[in-house]
């Protein structure tokens, strides 16, 4: 697939939106957070043009891509403003969008002011910051992302994801419901808290004692996640891994049985990543270098943010000095079934 940047600096082809990047050299310093980015996608080739967050917009769309028919791609962190005119310059005529945005719905988008406009084929665009958090789903044959923001649904997938095999990411606070039916029937559905890879959806349990396949689904809403859990986010790609608690103290449902090394893993997408961390309370963190979190050779952190400067200087359990600002596993506790003082 071919990609266009406004830039002058090209981003990296596999820091597309799929983000599945693998770990980079570990012996590098502490790099700078990732910039998350949004990108025009042709609905006749697949071309994309992307632009960072804060970056100058152009004064029109390039050539390929001027008043062509597009989808937008917009990663968390981004909002992506279109209009039908050169140089954003009627502000009637401004649409905001996050997510995924098919073509189809840009066609009958809400401008700032209210009115019902068409930006299926813009003119001009600019990417902006946003704190909307997003619930995703990932074509694991493609990388391609599908991405909601809460509260959205979509009763039948675009045919990128549609019926193809995927993993699961929520983000911090949201939960990804997902059917392997149209419409997102309610008995054939399932809400992930966490992130869950593909091994892991062939047999899933509803609360009523249905068995679900959900390797390959049809529809997806994001809602509000009122879990208690905790994230590590990509500093290369800015994809976040979850964990959510079930009210035992252990990561629910247990999607890393059998699938990779130990439970605590942290699958190749992530694992060895430089990497933020995120909890809320009453959900503390084990952090480890090694494939597992054992013995004395892991740190713990109480709820809250820990930054990848302070990850790279800490001490064990054991009493041994460490840099866990590339972690190879991780899991999660409850503050209030643990003897510690968090």
């Amino acid at each position: 697939m071919e990609h266009k940047y406004a830039s002058a600096i090209l981003l990296s082809a596999c820091a597309l939106f799929a983000n599945n990047a693998h770990a980079t050299d570990s012996s590098s310093e502490t790099i700078p957070k990732y910039k998350p980015h949004a990108c025009l996608v042709l609905v006749s080739t697949g071309q994309q043009f992307c632009q960072q967050k804060g970056e100058e917009p152009l004064s029109r769309l390039p050539d390929e891509f001027y008043r062509q028919p597009v989808y937008v791609q917009a990663e968390q962190g981004t909002e992506v403003i279109l209009s039908d005119v050169d140089n954003l310059a009627d502000k009637t005529r401004k649409v905001y969008v996050v997510g995924t945005v098919l073509n189809e719905e840009l066609k009958n988008a809400e401008s700032s002011k209210g009115e019902i406009i068409d930006v299926s084929a813009p003119a001009s665009m600019k990417v902006v910051g946003s704190d909307k958090n997003l619930g995703c789903l990932r074509n694991i044959s493609t990388d391609q992302m599908y991405c909601l923001p809460k509260d959205r649904k979509v009763n039948r997938l675009p045919d990128f994801i549609y019926d193809q095999p995927i993993e699961v990411r929520p983000t911090f606070g949201l939960k990804v419901k997902v059917s392997a039916q149209e419409e997102l029937l309610s008995e054939a559905s399932y809400s992930f808290e966490q992130t869950t890879t593909n091994d892991r959806l062939q047999k899933i349990t509803t609360n009523n004692g249905l068995e679900l396949n959900l390797q390959k689904v049809k529809s997806m809403a994001v809602v509000d996640s009122g879990a208690q859990k905790a994230c590590l986010t990509s500093r290369q790609t800015g994809v976040q891994f979850c964990l959510a608690e079930k009210g035992t103290g252990e990561a629910y449902p247990s999607e890393f049985d059998n699938l990779y090394p130990s439970p605590n893993y942290l699958p190749s997408w992530i694992r060895g990543h430089e990497v933020d961390a995120k909890s809320n309370s009453p959900i503390g963190m084990h952090i480890s270098n090694t494939y597992n979190v054992i013995g004395y050779q892991y740190t713990w952190f109480p709820p809250g943010e820990v930054s990848n400067n302070k990850l790279s200087q800490q001490v064990t359990v054991g009493g041994e000095e460490v840099d866990l600002s590339q972690p190879n596993s991780f899991n999660i506790f409850n503050c209030k079934n643990s003897s510690r003082d968090c």
